[in-house]
């Protein structure tokens, strides 16, 4: 086809004297004007195609011929399968048109586009579109005959059937020549046709069904549905279609959304609901598991852990909560976030799911359409918050285009403005890369220590079975981990009723083991083994990834054992890190005696609480030399 583009372009003022700036003045036409861009926002709210061309818009733009685009009143831009599309639009409040023919400045405009090859027009994916009030009926049928038979493949057939209706005739040669002199050849003008669009409306007209389809769309859009609110938000449109024809100049998809949602109750964009359908299911199945009292039903209060916590959300908008694995951040979280800001959107990903989310090749997998930070920037609530659990387990290869992720969502990363999102990091300590991740962006640390010994000692006095431990001064002090205090009461009578033994972290994680597995070796080598693989940042096990032997075991478990079968993911996970903890412990009491096998894993922060707990073991270890610690220390030394 004629007239094909370069590969570069640049933009172009060929033909006009000057580029325009912003219109800074009022009057019939600019309110057409500006009520013409309202519309298309709300087609764009509402994700409908932009007139005459594939894709929805994403952005739209007023005067724009410092860009080069001689129909320059408003520019819409989109995206169709990987492919930018983009309509100029012409917008005139008369009726423009005649029975035989389109008006001659737009069509010299049009062939001025068609002939200049550097300019941004590319006829393979744009269109140019006139915006008119009022319609001609015998134009519009001519025009729908005309558009009929030009969209078709074959050009001969199509020349013929135009030539053989008179006003048809007429209508093709207003585009092919201006007078009597030719402006392309049939082809070119076939061409050229199948970009233009004519667009009738009947906005400022004493009554206008374009504006009523504009409010029927507003209602649509809002989650009420009220009619006032449809009103409203409409003005509201106009009213941004006005500051971008004057000041700003350009509208994107989320910024319009910002400028929404504060004021609106929106139904979500239809290309993002079903990605936040999924956001919601992930964060309900997550949150779901997350318990925030001890199995006897009572919840340690933690007052002032919970009021620097609401105090740290509310003003900043990046938190980030660390503490020792058990400690109960991730139970703080959600009931501060339950209990202070129950308005607040809530998005919950664990390690594995941030990574999935992360990647366009594996986020389809949740299943998501789109990548994360452009659906969380689509958000239509004003106010919401990203909980990142078990941050420390998040993969170094991950850490760039998080970083970028929450840079988008939270540019500023200071004090909260009137940013939509809110972010939470929950961390242990060891494996905690904060510049690797917020790369100077500011955030609130939250220290959650464990629980005091009082605190401990309530807690106990409200479960009949384990009452009798308050007493045990040298047992309590080992229960001020929550996750721990949670295990023991859960396991209640079962631990017996002597508490001989049970004086340090160690030696009631080996006595919750035993109650877990039932002293079956088969559960413990299948945890052992699962505890190893996980601490390789292999957050959770697909069901056919098992040995086959470990299936049976799986299936035979103790109902007491901390591994679940998500059923979501047909993917089986340890309950809480500290169970993983506690395993890859048992490994290491295995090789204590091979130093250098052991101490090799130090440098992986996912082994660092389970070395912790076998420095623990081997100090309580009698040996010749004095203590296991002391074999340890002399063997790494020789």
């Amino acid at each position: 086809m004629s007239g094909s583009k370069k590969p570069t372009r640049k933009p172009s003022t060929k033909g006009r004297s000057a580029a325009a700036t912003l219109r800074s003045t009022s009057g019939a036409g600019f309110d057409f004007e500006d009520r013409i861009a309202a519309w298309q926002l709300v087609k764009t709210l509402a994700g409908e195609k932009m007139p005459g061309v594939d894709g929805i818009a994403t952005k739209l733009q007023a005067q724009v011929s410092s860009l080069g685009w001689r129909m320059d009143d408003l520019l819409l831009t989109g995206e169709h399968d990987g492919v930018t599309r983009r309509l100029a639009i012409s917008a005139k409040g008369n009726q423009q048109v005649s029975a035989s023919s389109l008006p001659s400045d737009f069509v010299e405009r049009a062939w001025e586009h068609w002939r200049d090859p550097q300019g941004p027009f590319d006829p393979h994916t744009d269109g140019l579109a006139l915006v008119t009030i009022g319609s001609n009926s015998d134009f519009d049928e001519a025009w729908r005959e005309v558009k009929n038979a030009c969209s078709g493949a074959d050009k001969a057939i199509a020349l013929s059937r135009i030539r053989a209706t008179p006003r048809q005739a007429r209508v093709f040669d207003s585009v092919q020549k201006t007078g009597a002199v030719s402006k392309g050849s049939d082809d070119e003008t076939i061409a050229l046709i199948r970009c233009l669009h004519i667009l009738p409306t009947d906005l400022q007209l004493a009554y206008s069904e374009t504006e009523n389809q504009a409010l029927a769309h507003c209602r649509r859009l809002l989650v009420s549905g009220d009619v006032a609110d449809a009103d409203d938000l409409w003005q509201r449109l106009i009213n941004i279609a006005t500051d971008v024809r004057l000041t700003k100049g350009t509208v994107t998809i989320h910024s319009l959304l910002s400028q929404l949602r504060g004021k609106f109750e929106l139904v979500h964009h239809p290309d993002y609901a079903r990605d936040w359908e999924t956001l919601a299911n992930i964060t309900a199945d997550y949150t779901a598991r997350i318990r925030t009292e001890l199995p006897s039903g009572y919840a340690v209060p933690r007052l002032a852990d919970t009021a620097t916590l609401q105090k740290a959300v509310a003003e900043n908008a990046v938190t980030v909560v660390f503490g020792e694995s058990g400690a109960g951040k991730s139970a703080l979280v959600k009931s501060v976030l339950d209990g202070a800001f129950p308005s607040f959107t809530q998005v919950w990903l664990g390690p594995e799911e941030l990574k999935t989310a992360l990647s366009a090749a594996r986020r389809s997998s949740l299943p998501l359409r789109h990548a994360l930070a452009e659906i969380l920037n689509a958000t239509v609530r004003p106010a919401n918050v990203l909980v990142l659990d078990s941050a420390e387990r998040i993969e170094p290869t991950e850490f760039v285009v998080l970083r970028k992720m929450l840079q988008s969502i939270v540019p500023g990363g200071a004090e909260t403005g009137a940013d939509a999102w809110r972010v939470v990091i929950v961390t242990q300590p060891q494996g905690w890369d904060e510049e690797s991740i917020l790369a100077g962006q500011h955030a609130q640390l939250v220290e959650l220590k464990p629980i005091s010994i009082g605190e401990a000692k309530v807690a106990l006095a409200k479960s009949p079975a384990l009452s009798w431990l308050v007493g045990h001064e040298e047992t309590i002090a080992a229960l001020t981990n929550l996750r721990t205090l949670s295990w023991v009461v859960k396991a209640g009578a079962a631990l017996g009723t002597n508490a001989t033994g049970l004086a340090s972290h160690t030696a009631i994680a080996d006595r919750l083991w035993k109650y877990w597995t039932q002293d079956r070796p088969d559960v413990q080598a299948m945890m052992m083994r699962l505890a190893h693989r996980e601490a390789s940042f292999e957050r959770s096990f697909a069901l056919t990834d098992l040995a086959p032997p470990d299936t049976v075991t799986f299936a035979q478990r103790p109902r007491e054992l901390p591994l679940r079968l998500n059923e979501r993911s047909n993917r089986i996970e340890f309950e809480h890190d500290l169970a993983a903890d506690w395993s890859r412990f048992q490994y290491l009491k295995q090789i204590s005696n091979d130093t250098a096998q052991w101490a090799a894993l130090a440098s992986n922060p996912l082994w660092t609480n389970a070395l912790r707990m076998l420095g623990q073991f081997l100090l309580r270890q009698p040996s010749p030399l004095g203590t296991g610690w002391d074999v340890a220390r002399r063997s790494s030394a020789e």
